[in-house]
């Protein structure tokens, strides 16, 4: 993870450095690949770009053992490329193979937690025992009630993220590992081990397994694969690179998005594009999401998606 972090901060940092102005704007529209097929590209040439530039970044690629690589613009594949070897055997790592998302794997578990909290399945301020059951920590049952899925959701549960307890591994999930270090709302700190509970809340609250209703609501939809693996106190989720991408272009912040009908006795004409943000407001509020696509009642409040896919 830190390897694949490090790799990320320096092409940010390079393509944020040394430039005269900011570029204008995209006006192209944004391509999504269909969830079956051909995934259309475009060439380097046709965008003005330098290839010698692209052969000199192939060339930094081979020499970080970067094992997947895709560029894209505006939706479509400009550059890919694949080397070294799978994650568990000697064989050449190719489109196909899969590798771990490490932490970016969290931000699959909040859009499965916004879809159902959006859905009626999940509620962000209830307390996080009425999901997991009382004695989920070792706090007192008065401090832990205080602790809700949204403080989940915002690391912000005041667990000590330190401890670990007497296994002195702070992933460690157990009650005896979530030990009181200040009161919920009030302190800041990553802690792999409150959020990876998010996904029993998920569980508890759908009816269905992380990986079932992950499936459900968003890879079938979007045409993506993957899955959560246990590992340790962990769930890591791995995937194929196409998928990275693909999820990655769903979300990113050029994206347009529109509300399509959730019912039937909606309004039909949901067709105004809006921003990403605006979907991610609606998973905490999916009222936001019926404002924007101007719904004619609270009761229609649609999902957020792209043209010709519902998340209800």
């Amino acid at each position: 993870m830190t390897k694949a972090l490090q790799f990320l901060l320096i092409v940010f940092l390079s393509l944020s450095c040394s430039k005269k102005s900011d570029p204008a704007p995209s006006t192209a529209a944004i391509y999504f690949p269909p969830t079956s097929g051909t995934w259309e590209t475009v060439t380097p040439v046709s965008l003005g770009w330098s290839e010698s530039a692209i052969s000199d970044l192939s060339t930094y690629l081979n020499t970080t053992n970067t094992r997947a690589f895709i560029l894209l613009k505006d939706g479509k594949i400009v550059f890919e490329q694949y080397a070294g070897a799978q994650l568990t055997s000697s064989a050449a790592f190719t489109s196909t193979s899969l590798w771990y998302w490490a932490s970016a794997g969290k931000t699959l578990t909040s859009a499965a937690v916004g879809i159902a909290n959006a859905n009626g399945k999940i509620n962000l301020d209830a307390k996080t025992s009425d999901y997991l059951g009382t004695g989920w920590t070792s706090l007192t049952s008065t401090q832990e009630n205080k602790i809700t899925v949204r403080h989940q959701l915002t690391m912000t549960t005041g667990l000590d993220d330190y401890s670990g307890g007497a296994t002195g591994d702070s992933d460690c999930t157990d009650p005896s590992c979530l030990i009181y270090k200040a009161d919920p709302g009030t302190r800041w700190a990553y802690h792999n081990a409150a959020y990876t509970l998010l996904d029993g809340v998920i569980s508890a609250g759908t009816g269905q397994t992380l990986n079932a209703y992950l499936s459900d609501q968003i890879l079938s939809k979007i045409g993506m694969d993957g899955s959560y693996v246990k590992n340790g106190y962990n769930n890591i989720f791995y995937s194929t690179p196409r998928s990275m991408a693909r999820y990655g272009s769903f979300f990113s912040p050029s994206s347009r998005l529109r509300c399509p009908r959730r019912i039937s006795s909606c309004n039909p004409h949901f067709t105004r594009s809006i921003p990403i943000s605006r979907m991610q407001a609606a998973f905490s509020d999916p009222r936001a999401c019926a404002r924007s696509c101007r719904s004619p009642r609270p009761s229609c409040a649609p999902a957020c998606s792209p043209p010709g896919v519902s998340f209800s």
